[in-house]
This record gives structure tokens, sequence and C-alpha cells, in this order.
């Protein structure tokens, strides 16, 4: 919230220059509570230094996340393919799967819906305006998850006003860290299971 003179025109505002950074995070859980790898999309072109630099938190990770770049960091149709590809279509290959999801333009595409069928996918879609009431991850995991996240993120940049390749470097290194954390804390919290499966 921003609080100015009423009738003013313009403000001033002191920032950081780094507002238009953005990080999405993919989370995917299973019906017994189990985190599969989350997929990370940073805002960047492909084939950047930053998309270069994120093809190696596959292995710091030791490949338990995947990343790419996306220009806007939204989930595109190519996006979420390669999405599907590394973290959907390895679980369970042969068996029948059940999966719930809003109704986002990318995942009503005739080529995402097809994929899906091929893998073994049978989808459930959440009305329009219900995610928040009916997704699972939005009901107990997505909330809790955004405010860590972004409180780590925020702190990180206050202390680091001046960002040099190092610390860029050092910032994905600290989140990929974190996400993982709590991918494995969570894995690990037999009631958190528990609760997600109710």
């Amino acid at each position: 919230m921003t609080l100015t003179k009423k009738g003013s025109i313009t403000f001033n505002c002191k920032t950081l220059k780094r507002e238009k950074m953005l990080i999405i995070v993919i989370l995917t859980i299973t019906g017994d509570g189990k985190f599969l790898p989350p997929f990370i999309i940073f805002k960047g072109e492909k084939q950047s230094k930053l998309y270069k630099k994120i093809q190696k938190l596959y292995e710091i990770s030791n490949k338990k996340l995947f990343a790419t770049t996306q220009k806007n960091a939204w989930v595109d149709d190519e996006v979420f393919k390669e999405y599907m590809k590394n973290v959907l279509f390895p679980y369970n290959p042969l068996d029948k799967k059940l999966l719930i999801f809003d109704k986002c333009t990318t995942h009503l595409k005739g080529i995402i819906q097809l994929m899906l069928e091929n893998n073994n996918y049978i989808k459930i879609f959440v009305p329009a305006g219900m995610t928040m009431v009916l997704q699972p991850l939005d009901r107990s995991i997505n909330f809790p998850f955004k405010c860590y996240l972004k409180d780590k993120f925020t702190s990180f940049m206050l202390v680091n006003k001046e960002l040099s390749k190092e610390k860029i470097d050092d910032c994905l290194k600290r989140i990929v860290k974190d996400i993982i954390e709590i991918i494995n804390n969570t894995n690990n919290n037999k009631s958190l299971a528990e609760s997600i499966r109710n």
C-alpha cells in the first residue's frame, strides 16, 4: 500500500530496482502426501546466461528439482510440456493417475490434453473461481510456501542491495536449498501428509 496526499498526480517512492524479478514454483503432490520434484521458472530468455546457470541447479540439487526460464516467468505451453516431461510423466508411468488442476488456458490446450492422456492421466478441472476452495495444494501448502520464500528472498535482497554475479549465483543456490529443505521436511512429516490426504 502507498500513501500520498489526496489529489497528488505523482509521488516519489524509493525502490530496490528489482521489482520485476519473478520466480514461479510449480508444486506437485501425490494423493498419499509425497512431493514430486518442484519445477522452478525464472524470468529470462532461453539460452541466456541465467538459463545456462539454472540448468546447473539440477546437479546442485542432487536431481531433486527442475528449473527453466520464460521471458515473463509464465507457465506457457512449452514450459508446461517441460514440466510434464520432467515431473509428471516419470511418476508411476504405467499406472492410471488422477490429476487435479485449474482451467488455466495452457491446461486446456489440445496438445497438453493429448500428452496427459497418452501418459495415463485422468484429468479433473477445478471450476473457475474455485481454486482456493477446491484445489488441495492451495488449501494446505501453497500459501505458507509462498510466504516463506517471499520472506527469504526479501531478506536476501535487503542485505545484498548491490547484486554482483557471485551474489546472484548465491541467491539462486539459497533458493534451491530452501525449496529442497521445505520439500524434504514435508515428505518426512507424516501428520502433514495425513492432513493432505484428508
